[in-house]
C-alpha cells in the first residue's frame, strides 16, 4: 500500500518550522492521511504477530530476545528484572518492546510503512524543514561561524515500539545515531498519568518539555553532531492495564 502525507498549509509548515529552530523539535499533528495512518495502527497494535516483539533491555546479561517462546520464558524474566534493578532515569537504563529487522522481501505493513520514511517522497517534503545539528561554515571575510541547513539522506535503523506496564528509556542523547530522530506515534487516547512521554531539553532554554504521544503525529528532533541531546521517556505506571500500550514507530534518519 502506498501511503498518502496529510496536506498541510504553507502557514502550518511554516509555524512548525520557527518551532523546530527554535526548540530544537516539532511534532507534526495528523503526518499521514488518517487511512493511511489507521492502516499502520491497526497491524503493528491489533493483526501483528506477539512473537514478532522482542524485550529489548540495558544493562542486562541480553540485549534484546524474542518474546512468546517458552524456552525463552526464564531469560526474559531475568532481563527484566536486571534492567528494573538498575532503574535509574538520569542515565541510559531501558526496558521496553521493539521489533527486529524482517527479510528484505517482506511486504508486511510494517515494512511497507518503514519503507515509506525511507522513501523520496517522505524524505522531500521533510526536507522543507531546518534540521540544524551544528554544522557551520566560516565566512573567509569576517570569520564568522554561519549555521548551514542539514538535509535529509536516509533513515538509519528504524523499528516499532511498545511501552507497557514497567517500560521506560532512561536518559541518553542520541550522539551518533543520526542527523534527526523521530517517533511516529500510533497510539489513541493516551493519558499523561500512564506515564510514557518524551521529554526533551528544549534548544532555547535548556529545560525539559514534554511531548505528548498523539496519534498519527510525528514528532522530530535535531541531534547536535558535537552533544547530542539529552532526552528520556517516563516509566509506564506499573499497575496499567495489560491491554494497553504506548505503540510508536522509531528511527533516525542520516
Amino acid at each position: 500500500m502506498s501511503f498518502v502525507i496529510g496536506k498541510k498549509t504553507p502557514e502550518e509548515i511554516s509555524e512548525l518550522n520557527e518551532k523546530l529552530i527554535r526548540d530544537g523539535i516539532m511534532a507534526i499533528p495528523n503526518f499521514l492521511e488518517v487511512e493511511s495512518a489507521e492502516k499502520i495502527r491497526k497491524f503493528i497494535v491489533e493483526d501483528m504477530p506477539p512473537s514478532w516483539w522482542f524485550l529489548a533491555t540495558v544493562p542486562t546479561d541480553q540485549y534484546m530476545l524474542q518474546c512468546v517462546h517458552p524456552q525463552n520464558d526464564e531469560m526474559l524474566k531475568k532481563m527484566w528484572e536486571q534492567a528494573g534493578d538498575k532503574y535509574d532515569m538520569s542515565k541510559l537504563v531501558y526496558r521496553f518492546y521493539r521489533t527486529n529487522s524482517h527479510h528484505e522481501t517482506c511486504t508486511c505493513v510494517e515494512c511497507d510503512a518503514k519503507k515509506y520514511f525511507n522513501s523520496a517522497e517522505c524524505i522531500d517534503f521533510l526536507n522543507q524543514f531546518s534540521f540544524d545539528i551544528g554544522n557551520a561554515i566560516t565566512n573567509p571575510e569576517t570569520g564568522e561561524e554561519i549555521s548551514i541547513k542539514d538535509e535529509l539522506h536516509e533513515n538509519g535503523s528504524l523499528f516499532s515500539t511498545k511501552y507497557t506496564a514497567g517500560c521506560f528509556l532512561g536518559t541518553h542523547t542520541d550522539k551518533y545515531m543520526g542527523k534527526v530522530a523521530f517517533v511516529f506515534n500510533l497510539t489513541k487516547d493516551w493519558s499523561e498519568e500512564y506515564g510514557g512521554i518524551l521529554h526533551h531539553t528544549n534548544k532555547q532554554t535548556g529545560q525539559m518539555d514534554t511531548i505528548y504521544p498523539e496519534f498519527n503525529s510525528l514528532v522530530m528532533f535535531t541531534i547536535p553532531v558535537q552533544t547530542g541531546v539529552s532526552h528520556y521517556v517516563s516509566r509506564i505506571k506499573d499497575d496499567l492495564d495489560s491491554t494497553l500500550g504506548r505503540y510508536a514507530i522509531s528511527g533516525w534518519f542520516k
